[in-house]
């Protein structure tokens, strides 16, 4: 089954980030749980899929929808909300200069940071984007 347009968008920009020049190098995954990293995997980044909200402007026999798109930014060590910045400010930065992701309006709406205790700290900072969408009506991308 081919993947859907969602699928491919978020494929999309995980394929931007692992090709940017950022402190996670190649180290940028789809598919992992919050509890699924530890330092030794640090920095890395990961992409998963967010809420999806289907719009009411598109022509008949297409669908518009914006989708929410959270890219985690996974640091360690005693600095690491600086070391999380530095990464998501590179990230940003591929994300924004991606002409394809910006003719789909890419936007950062929020971040958020959080941290876990132990013989090293780890951290992140998830930032969450909105990306438009269009679709034909089996969730097929169109632009």
């Amino acid at each position: 089954m081919a993947a859907t347009a969602f699928e491919q968008l978020l494929q999309r920009v995980a394929d931007v980030i692992a090709s940017a020049s950022t402190p996670a190098g190649p180290r940028v995954v789809r598919h992992q749980a919050d509890d699924e990293w530890s330092p030794e995997d640090c920095p890395l980044v990961f992409v998963r899929r967010g809420a999806t909200r289907r719009m009411a402007t598109a022509p008949i026999g297409m669908l518009d929808h914006e989708l929410t798109v959270f890219v985690h930014h996974l640091v360690s060590g005693a600095a690491w909300e600086a070391a999380a910045d530095e990464l998501h400010h590179a990230v940003h930065g591929a994300l924004c200069g991606s002409a394809e992701l910006q003719s789909l309006g890419i936007e950062l709406t929020a971040t958020e940071t959080r941290a876990q205790s132990g013989s090293t700290t780890l951290g992140e900072l998830a930032a969450s984007y909105r990306i438009a969408v269009r679709t034909d009506t089996t969730l097929n991308l169109v632009s």
